[in-house]
Order: C-alpha cells, then structure tokens, then sequence
C-alpha cells in the first residue's frame, strides 16, 4: 500500500476522505499515474484498510474470548479462518498485516495483538495445509510428510507466509535430481531389482543420505524436508525418500508400518515378496530377516504387521515420534504444540480412540475444549458427556476470575493482557490483579 497500515488512524481516515491528498502521496513517490489509476488505488487501499480493521477487531475479540483460558486453540473450520483462506488477495493481506506485528522493531508496543497475531497466522497456516491435505488425500506418502513437517514448523514457531513455503531446501527439485540420476543408468528393460540397486547406489552412495543414530529421536528425523537436507534420517523418513524416487521411476513399492522400523516392499521378479530396509541402505531382506531387525524386543511373526500402510497411517505414525518426542525429558515442550499435534492427527486418524481419548484428557486438565475432537469417531454419547463436563471446567476457570475483569480506572493493566518482563525478558499475561501490594518491599 502506498500508505502504510500502521499509519496513524487520523492520517489514514484524511487520505480516506480526500482524493487530492492520495493522489500527492503517489506522486510524492515520484509514481505517474492517471486519474483512473489513483481511483483504483484509492478503492484497493479502501479494501485494505477495511479488512485490516476487521483483523484487528479480531484480534481484540480473541483477547477477550481466552482471557480465561491457558492456551489458544482456533478451529480450523471456523467460518472466519476459511473466508480468508478463500480469497487469495484477503489471505495475503491478512499475513502482511498479521507479519507486521510479529516484525515490529519494538518489541514493548502491541504485545497482545502480538500474541494472539502468531496464533491466528498459526491457524491460518494449519487450515490451509489441512486443505492441501484433503485434496491430495492418498496420493503420495512424500506431498502428504511435506504438509505434516510444514505443520510442525508452525508448532515451533518457523516463519509463516503466503503463499511461500519455507522448507530448507527445494525438496522436490532435489528428488527430481536423484530420478534423473537414476532413470540415465537404467535400462528400458530393467528388472526390478536392478531399479533397486540403482536407487540405492544413488541415494545412499552419491547422494550421502544415512541413518541419524546419534540423535534418533530428534524431531527433525521426522521432517523430509530437514532429512534431505541434513541427509541423515531415521526408518520412516528415509523409507518415505526412497518411496517417492521409486514411485517417480514407475517402481510401485508398498509401506509396511513394521513394529519399530519402517519397512517398505516389493514383489521380486520371482513372485517372492522381499522387503527394503532404508535404515540400511536399502538393504533388501526375507520375512524372517524382518524379524530379527529388533533383538532388544520380541516381535511375533503376525500377517499383521507386513500388510501395506495406507498413507494417512504413515502421516500420523511421524505425528506421533513427534508427539512422543515433545513429552521425552528435556525435550517437553508447551501445551499449544501437543494440542496442535492432536489437531493433525484428528484428520490423518479419526478413527484411533486411543489418541482422541489422550487429546480429551489434555483438554480436560487445560480445562480447554477442543473443537478438533469431533473429527473423532467417538460415540456421540461419550462426545456429549465430554463436552458438558468441559463447560462446566470452563464456567468454573471463569469465575475464578470473573471478579477480576471489572477494575478500577486507576488499575492499569487488565487481566488478559500480554506483557514482557523488561528485566528478565519473559512473557507473560495478567490473569489477576491487587489495589494494595500484598508483599513487603524486599
């Protein structure tokens, strides 16, 4: 815009109501324009003001709505997040916008709508790759590991902009390179095992991808775009790689979800089912070698476990290492990340009870509901019960605090605002407040 958002609200309602001032400020600019051309800028930048408003409005309504509530958690579905998301120009306008309070130089002015800013390009940033996610569904187990490593780098606070993704490396121009690399070795006649050898001497050998055992439980093991990059993985990811570079030279190869180590599969030129283990460098192993991958760990020989995998169980199978890894030791992270893990998982598992009633007992302790757990299959009786017992836990949290809200003028600050420590530089956000300081001096 030529006037720039975060003008003075006089000075954008003067450029608003006088045609003369906008056209001197394009002018100012040293920008020739027609009569025609400062009326259409005027009317776009009209939009853009308005639909700016509108965000902050938003903004202000969110700080008032989970004033009570320890975490923020937005439904992707809601009719406000997909408006936006529905109209490309509006979307963008709205990342601009929302970027330019997390990008303030001034990191002690507008720390509320800061706050709630980040979640709400979170979300945006969420329902977008759940739409991204349904449209593709099963098409490919690599485009689907894409959308769930851009999911956690909003859960860990990456950049969030539009349309651009922000991936550490082209992943797939980087895949292109390795089939290409491939396809000139091959022969039009080639066996299947012969495509195998390749793959691997070109993954494995010239490409330098690897196994990441000093670190296996890393987050970014799970993430392809990160594994690409750092070239080293673990089972999953690196099963994942070499499914899609198969899949790209016309290999179909199935993924097996094998007790404690991906596998994927193939029928051998003889009708023998064999099976690849990318750990090892494409290793290709029988059913009994299979077996014996875990020696740590007893593993029956079940029909079971070498059935193929259906893409959204491998999608959620990286969603929970990462899950798993937020509440190991050191590694625990905040309860937006997990509640943002469960919302994913709500969409690739909806029929694993186990997860919905793990995700129901966080929002019970939070005292938070969770709009995501009606994409559970859950019994609409046992639904029910969960949503009364969770408005009962929220009314309570409310009125813990409901004599709060109503303050004297001569108290500053109001409960729910967002605020950072000067000294200790900590975040943090008033949930109460005293006339009298009930604490000595020292």
């Amino acid at each position: 815009a030529v006037v720039s958002t975060q003008s003075t609200g006089s000075l954008k309602e003067t450029v608003l109501n006088s045609h003369y001032l906008w056209t001197y400020h394009i002018r100012q600019r040293n920008l020739i324009v027609s009569a025609d051309e400062s009326a259409n800028c005027l009317a776009k930048f009209v939009i853009r003001y308005r639909w700016v408003t509108q965000l902050d409005g938003f903004l202000d309504a969110l700080a008032k709505q989970y004033i009570y509530f320890p975490i923020v958690d937005l439904d992707t579905d809601a009719q406000e997040i997909q408006e936006i998301l529905q109209n490309r120009a509006l979307c963008e306008i709205a990342y601009r916008h929302l970027n330019a309070y997390l990008s303030s130089s001034n990191r002690y002015t507008n720390l509320t709508k800061r706050y709630y800013a980040r979640h709400l390009l979170t979300t945006l940033k969420q329902a977008e790759i759940i739409s991204q996610l349904r449209k593709q569904q099963s098409s490919s187990v690599f485009a689907g590991s894409i959308l769930v490593s851009r999911w956690v780098g909003t859960c860990l606070r990456e950049p969030l902009q539009y349309p651009e993704n922000t991936e550490c490396i082209p992943v797939y121009h980087t895949i292109a390179e390795i089939v290409m690399l491939c396809r000139n070795r091959l022969n039009s006649n080639a066996m299947i095992e012969d495509v195998i050898q390749q793959i691997n001497t070109t993954l494995f050998t010239e490409y330098g991808l690897g196994k990441n055992t000093e670190d296996f439980y890393n987050v970014d093991n799970n993430r392809v775009d990160k594994v690409l990059y750092k070239k080293s993985g673990i089972p999953i990811t690196l099963a994942v790689i070499y499914h899609e570079v198969a899949r790209q030279l016309g290999i179909a190869l199935d993924l097996i979800n094998f007790p404690r180590h991906f596998l994927l599969s193939f029928t051998s030129s003889t009708g023998a089912a064999m099976y690849i283990d990318c750990f090892n460098e494409g290793i290709v192993l029988s059913r009994s070698q299979c077996l014996q991958l875990c020696p740590m760990s007893t593993i029956t020989d079940k029909d079971e476990y070498f059935q193929p995998a259906t893409v959204n169980s491998v999608l959620a199978r990286l969603v929970r290492n990462i899950l798993a890894w937020s509440h190991s030791g050191a590694n625990v992270l905040d309860n937006h990340f997990q509640v943002s893990l469960y919302k994913m998982l709500s969409h690739l598992s909806g029929d694993d009870k186990g997860t919905a009633l793990s995700a129901s007992h966080l929002s019970m302790n939070l005292a938070v509901q969770f709009t995501f757990l009606r994409n559970f299959s859950l019994p609409s009786n046992a639904y029910n019960t969960y949503c009364a017992e969770i408005k009962k836990r929220e009314q309570d949290a409310k009125n813990m605090l409901s004599d709060k809200t109503l303050k004297p003028e001569h108290v500053t600050f109001s409960i729910g605002d967002v605020m950072l420590h000067k000294r200790y530089n900590y975040t943090c956000v008033i949930y109460g407040w005293d006339e009298v300081c009930s604490l000595g001096e020292v």
